[in-house]
């Protein structure tokens, strides 16, 4: 089985877009999938031959160098092989132990390996020869994982290492282990270490597989370090820097790798649930003409199409080395909670039949959940956001707003929407009007206007709002348009919830008050998330994309609905306040005529719906 790469040469794809090269790979991983990996979809054990075919295919040393075996590939094209893996029917549990063996292994050795390491390791990962795993979680450190109780101590030529770890992906079957451990205990985060060591190090055991809710086919156990003796060349980078830089420089990677599988697995389940629903007839008639399922269908649709950019965006952000602490946090959060939605609707598409196991949504359902408890909870995300809302809000730096520094936004509209934002901030109420007005009716690049609209409505400066007709088809630009004012909308009711949280609660301190506007961060997280698809479908619109009036429903509905959170959180904070009534009232404008949440979502169904027929 010849391996697939992409050349070397490929120039890289501007934000949201694939190469050729690219392309062909995930159709090559797909056709794979659906030949070699579909049939053990519903393993509940490890598929060892399933494996060494996915290394014959080169998917383990994707982002290995060639001078290790690997194909020297970026984040985004590793993560779209392995999405595609998963479209094609291979199983998430099969995606997970091929991340914590190639990701949480692999790229820790790449990054901070000395030569002698990554000679010893990376070759036999790529090939898949050796299974690699990350040994972080303990049986009492789980989200507060620098709280960990494994210790090292120094002894002549190496390292004593006692203590256990718990959850450990691919336990049972690794033959590495990236094993932290605390080297100075007084130091806390700043004392913890990371050692290499191989399964048949003395001192090292691995327990039983635990049996588990999901992810089945790919085994997990605890460790067990006694006495475990390994040399001075174990070490991985310096002492004491362990967690700070080896755990965190694998964060996007880890998230990316995580979550491109799931929003893999969406798109199938969105296609197998409008599937069933074309075949399944209920009194008379399919019940893919039902409005209740086609409401199902049109969620479903939006959330992959959230899905896919955030982890586009994060893959994007990681290749182009710009730091993405906060947009990974978004994604994990969106992402992970989205999978459970589109789950939760497969299911009920289903049935009866999404209840048993021998249609796939069933195990769908139940491997999705690790998403919001692996790799940092839901809840641990909240906490990420709301420092990082409140430390920038202090700041002036204003996180809610549009950022003339926005790494994505100046790739996908140049210099042009920098000026546009700050354009906007210079406006006049009256002027702002005329604004809205030449918006739409002149032709100009949809996501120049779009950024404008988000900014205006942010600052409150529009007169009226583009709701569009009240009767007849919508157009898409309508929808863009309506969709960017919503985020402008819920950007202000975020900062003066912000501003009042502050005001109101001077005496408490930051760990209180980020636990207080968890609800602020949930809404900054959708606020994100509706912008990405405003402006994915700004960019469809000027290049007349066929997938432009679905995305723009999309847009709109997530809009709307975080503009809703927003001001919800805000209520929940500080009661009734007089501007947030103004605010809701926009709000509800917004969701009139062509834009009501069920029209929307019928919408949507009908495109998920044509796609499966194709």
């Amino acid at each position: 089985m010849s391996q697939v790469t992409p050349e070397p040469s490929s120039p890289r794809p501007a934000p949201f877009q694939t190469t050729d090269e690219q392309s062909a790979l995930a159709d090559e991983v797909l056709k794979f999938a659906r030949a070699e990996a579909a049939p053990h979809e519903l393993a509940e054990e490890f598929a060892m031959p399933l494996w060494r075919k996915m290394a014959e295919l080169g998917l383990m040393g994707l982002p290995i160098p060639r001078e290790y075996g690997g194909g020297d590939s970026d984040l985004t094209t590793t993560v779209l092989a392995v999405e595609a893996f998963v479209r094609g029917g291979g199983s998430l549990s099969m995606a997970l132990s091929w991340g914590a063996s190639t990701v949480l292994f692999g790229i820790p050795v790449l990054v901070f390996g000395t030569s002698e390491q990554k000679q010893r390791y990376l070759p036999r990962i790529a090939s898949g020869e050796w299974i690699g795993a990350f040994a972080l979680t303990e049986p009492g450190a789980g989200s507060d994982a620098a709280s960990l109780r494994t210790r090292a101590r120094r002894t002549d030529g190496g390292w004593l290492l006692d203590g256990a770890k718990m959850f450990i992906t691919n336990g049972p079957i690794a033959d590495a282990f990236l094993v932290f451990a605390s080297t100075d205990p007084a130091r806390g985060r700043n004392g913890i270490s990371a050692f290499v060591i191989d399964r048949e190090t003395p001192g090292f055991t691995c327990g039983q597989p635990l049996h588990k809710m999901g992810h089945r086919g790919s085994p997990t156990s605890e460790l067990v370090l006694q006495d475990c003796r390994v040399p001075d060349t174990a070490l991985l980078g310096k002492e004491g820097r362990g967690f700070v830089e080896v755990a965190f420089s694998t964060l996007e990677w880890e998230r990316s790798c995580l979550l491109g599988p799931g929003a893999g697995a969406c798109a199938l389940a969105l296609e197998r649930s409008a599937r069933y629903a074309l075949s399944r007839a209920q009194f008379g008639r399919p019940v893919a003409e039902f409005g209740a399922v086609r409401q199902l269908l049109g969620d479903m649709q939006a959330r992959c199409f959230a899905a896919a950019l955030h982890w586009r965006r994060l893959g994007w952000l990681k290749d182009a080395g710009v730091p993405a602490v906060t947009e990974s946090s978004i994604a994990k959060l969106v992402i992970s909670e989205d999978c459970l939605r589109v789950a939760d609707s497969a299911v009920q598409i289903h049935g009866g039949y999404g209840y048993i196991r021998e249609y796939p949504v069933e195990q769908f359902y139940r491997d999705v959940k690790l998403y919001t408890l692996g790799g940092g909870t839901s809840e641990i995300q909240q906490r990420i956001l709301a420092e990082t809302l409140l430390k920038e809000h202090r700041d002036g730096r204003h996180p809610e707003r549009l950022s003339t520094r926005d790494p994505l936004l100046r790739a996908l509209a140049g210099d042009a929407a920098v000026d546009r934002i700050q354009e906007m901030r210079a406006l006049g109420r009256a002027t702002a009007a005329s604004v809205l007005e030449a918006s739409l009716r002149h032709d100009q690049p949809e996501l120049a206007w779009a950024v404008a609209l988000d900014e205006l409505a942010a600052q409150d400066r529009l007169e009226s709002l583009p709701c569009g007709p009240a009767q007849g088809p919508v157009p898409p630009r309508v929808h863009i348009r309506a969709a960017a004012c919503a985020c402008g909308l819920a950007a202000a009711a975020l900062e003066r919830g912000l501003d009042l949280a502050l005001s109101l609660r001077t005496d408490h301190p930051d760990h209180e008050l980020q636990e207080q506007i968890f609800p602020l961060a949930r809404a900054r997280a959708e606020l994100d998330t509706a912008r990405l698809l405003v402006w994915r479908a700004a960019l469809s619109t000027d290049a007349a994309g066929r997938e432009t009036a679905p995305l723009a429903a999309a847009a709109r509905l997530r809009a709307s609905a975080a503009a809703t959170q927003a001001l919800l959180a805000v209520s929940d904070l500080t009661g009734d306040v007089p501007w947030a009534t103004s605010l809701f009232r926009s709000v509800a404008e917004l969701r009139r005529a062509g834009g009501t949440d069920s029209e929307l979502r019928e919408a949507l169904a009908g495109f998920a719906i044509a796609q499966a027929q194709c």
